[in-house]
């Protein structure tokens, strides 16, 4: 699971498995001709070794699809975030165009504009709860990149400064929290914190984490079940 390498073979072999099931037509046999020479096979292989080796792997997709749906499964237990809607902002800035259009870019899955907007918003609101929040998240998404549909790599300095964001937002959370008594601001830094945890292999924080969330006295935690299905899957 921490082979880059793997990751990418796995992610070929699943694309080109697609490729095979929506072009069924490139992969009908043509009609039936007349026997080939036998020297035939070996020109095939001199002249085109690149239809050979597409043969070779249609059969290596057609074998071992079921454990690579698994892997993929596994793969998107760790790396899928899960992403929150933005009906709820819990500190939405109506009067800044910036952080309005921060939220509509993060709606639109564009990300990178989103943190822009998020960025710029942040160096004259440095302790708003969801500018840290949701620039945090884009950092993360933006640090995955992925092949096929599948993430096979991790840029992980982007994924430290989302964690970083989240960790300031965790912080505002807590002062929230004394303020207000409602638990929700930290529940959903928590949560979200031992997802990033687990996205960059910290298996021993994000366990920390996903332990304090079940532990929260808050009865409307919408993840219960998936973190303790994460927490069983962790690697120790």
């Amino acid at each position: 699971m921490e082979c880059s390498d793997c990751h990418i073979q796995v992610a070929d072999l699943l694309a080109f498995s697609r490729f095979v099931r929506d072009n069924p037509a490139a992969f009908t046999p043509a009609p039936r001709r007349a026997a080939a020479p036998a020297g035939f096979f070996i020109r095939m292989w001199t002249w085109h070794p690149g239809l050979v080796a597409a043969a070779a792997a249609l059969l290596l997709v057609t074998v071992p699809f079921g454990a690579l749906r698994y892997i993929a499964g596994v793969q998107h237990d760790r790396y899928d975030l899960d992403l929150p809607r933005l009906d709820m902002l819990k500190s939405a800035d109506l009067q800044s165009d910036q952080f309005q259009s921060g939220v509509q870019a993060f709606e639109q899955k564009q990300y990178e504009q989103a943190l822009r907007h998020f960025t710029g918003y942040l160096k004259h609101e440095p302790d708003n709860f969801d500018a840290n929040f949701f620039s945090g998240l884009c950092y993360l998404e933006l640090s995955k990149q992925g092949m096929g549909g599948v993430t096979v790599n991790l840029d992980r300095d982007r994924a430290r400064l989302g964690i970083a964001r989240l960790e300031k937002a965790r912080a505002i959370a807590g002062t929230m929290q004394e303020k207000t008594g409602n638990t929700r601001y930290q529940a959903d830094a928590v949560y979200y914190l031992g997802k990033a945890y687990n996205l960059i292999g910290d298996f021993g924080q994000a366990r920390q984490l996903f332990q304090q969330y079940l532990a929260m006295d808050e009865p409307l935690l919408g993840h219960r079940d998936e973190v303790r299905a994460l927490l069983r899957n962790l690697p120790n």
